[in-house]
């Protein structure tokens, strides 16, 4: 699953390379559009801005933004969508673009235009000529102006590809890119500059990478998508703001078995993990292909030597200690690598915040967690080596269900101030190892909420119904907010914090869906935005005491 996201941002970069008019390469002839850009309706676009400068607490400055839109929009019809389609021909190195927009009332329009550039109204089109001597053509085709650069473009107008225009209708703006209506031949431009980049760097990091690995991942992403969607969305009932990015493999394609095969297949053991009132949750499983294990194997094996090179010049440990250290690391390297080969991805981690309490915890599923442990136990005694007096290890501290726990607890009572308000002078970190699954927290008392996410996992997985969300991450801002002003004393934090309190809407949520295609949302709710704004007063407000002209 991690291997399709990495490919899947890359690719929306690729999307963007292809588009811009860079060299003749790019061009080559395509009866349909291959993107579409759907706006919606621009009605629906001013409510949405008004209830966002509301929430942000700039209400008031709506009246300077219908004074700035107003007299550009006389004529054009507010409760129906625009949008433009691009397409791509052998005639031009340009791709060429055709945008419509709803009119009620064409003459407005033009008079709008006139006053910025010269209009020549003919028969059956109308051409814009602008001050660099660029022409715009428009033509009317039932209550729609189309416009293009091209006028060939218009001679009979193009079909509006509707479809395309509903599916979209959730966004405020959104584009839809078609892969097989994209030339070859930029395809191949494309994937040229892509791995001469990657190879250049590469090269100056120094890194020893599977790079030609990571280039066929890219290449299948390129060449066999069927379809990539870009979209955000304003809600005002929901009271959040989406960004979606989502794709699609071409039917009976590698990648779309690919993507298929990826899901989850069963319930996640660790969704007990996602709690209330957390500061952060993550939730994620999935599988993993043999290539892709092998390319994280590839990764974790080179991992090892480079952190034992940074230890002996870091420290004065003997021969013995660094070898003892660098058997125990290969060992957890040697636990992940079987995980990885085994296929699935499962796991759940959260931060936990209150008035007098920290806590990490995180659990993952492993093939031989049994191994790691005895790495686990080696390495602990030889940190109470190094460390004498500061580490206080408890094997064997505790259990719960079918994991045993074992914990280190370390003194911190020397460490900064801010450190021992928030953790107090002694930081516990525990291990639990399972039959197949292995816990790790840090905190104040981190292994009562691994216990409690063990139990509500437990009984998430009883329901035997696997997810198509193969992850799921949310930070909210309260929590982590009142921990910073425990520590920073800031007023400005105490006011924030009460502005996200009364909003009620204070997370940001991230979640990668895997259905018939992937799709990765990023949801902000409308109290980051009241935060936004109650930040922006705070700065502009005088310091105590201050001169307010000044």
């Amino acid at each position: 699953m991690k291997s399709l996201f990495k490919p899947f941002v890359l690719s929306l970069l690729i999307s963007a390379i292809t588009l811009l008019p860079m060299s003749k390469a790019f061009c080559q002839s395509s009866p349909e559009p291959a993107v579409v850009v759907s706006i919606a309706k621009l009605d629906e676009q001013i409510s949405d801005v008004k209830y966002l400068m509301d929430a942000a607490g700039f209400g008031q400055m709506m009246f300077f933004v219908d004074a700035m839109i107003k007299p550009y929009t006389n004529g054009i019809d507010g409760k129906k969508d625009a949008g433009l389609m691009i397409y791509f021909s052998d005639n031009s190195p340009m791709p060429e673009i055709v945008g419509f927009v709803p009119v009620t009332d064409m003459e407005a329009i033009l008079d709008t235009v006139s006053g910025m550039a010269e209009i020549d109204e003919g028969d059956e089109m109308t051409t814009i000529i602008m001050d660099t001597g660029q022409e715009m053509s428009v033509k009317m085709d039932g209550n729609y102006a189309f416009f293009s650069m091209n006028a060939e473009m218009l001679e009979s107008t193009p079909a509006v590809p509707k479809d395309v225009i509903k599916e979209l209708a959730e966004y405020n703006i959104a584009a839809k890119i078609f892969s097989k209506n994209i030339p070859e031949s930029m395809k191949d431009q494309a994937m040229d500059l892509i791995r001469s980049s990657a190879e250049m760097t590469q090269s100056q990091l120094g890194e020893d990478t599977n790079l030609d690995l990571q280039m066929e991942q890219v290449e299948m992403m390129l060449t066999q998508s069927d379809s990539l969607t870009i979209g955000l969305s304003i809600n005002e009932m929901n009271k959040n703001l989406l960004i979606d990015f989502g794709f699609k493999g071409m039917p009976n394609s590698d990648l779309a078995a690919k993507i298929a095969d990826s899901a989850p297949k069963e319930p996640s053991k660790f969704s007990g993990f996602v709690m209330d009132g957390a500061a952060m949750t993550l939730n994620q499983s999935g599988s993993i292909s043999g290539e892709d294990a092998a390319s994280y194997s590839s990764t974790l094996t080179d991992l090892v030597p480079s952190m034992m090179e940074e230890l002996g010049y870091d420290s004065d440990l003997s021969d013995d200690k660094l070898d003892a250290i660098a058997k125990a690391m290969n060992t957890l390297v040697d636990v992940a690598e079987e995980t990885l080969q085994n296929g699935v991805i499962d796991m759940g981690a959260v931060i936990m915040m209150d008035d007098k309490d920290v806590n990490f915890g995180m659990g993952m599923q492993l093939t031989n967690p049994k191994k790691l442990e005895s790495a686990v136990k080696e390495l602990a005694e030889m940190a109470e080596e190094m460390a004498p007096g500061e580490l206080e290890i408890n094997l064997n501290s505790g259990s719960h269900k079918d994991v045993t726990f074992h914990t280190i607890n370390v003194d911190v009572s020397s460490g900064p101030d801010e450190m021992q308000d928030v953790l107090g002078s002694s930081v516990a970190i525990v291990v639990g190892i399972g039959m197949d699954t292995a816990y790790l927290g840090v905190g104040t008392n981190p292994q009562s909420i691994i216990k409690k996410a063990m139990d509500a996992s437990a009984k998430g997985a009883s329901q035997g119904k696997p997810q198509s969300t193969a992850m799921s991450m949310s930070f909210h801002l309260v929590p982590i907010l009142e921990m910073a002003a425990r520590v920073d004393g800031n007023p400005m934090m105490e006011e924030m914090i009460d502005t996200l309190k009364e909003s009620g809407n204070d997370t940001i949520n991230m979640t990668y869906d895997i259905d018939d295609g992937v799709n990765f949302r990023i949801e902000i709710q409308d109290g980051i935005f009241a935060l936004l704004g109650a930040a922006g007063a705070q700065m502009q407000a005088p310091f105590p005491g201050g001169d307010e002209d000044f």
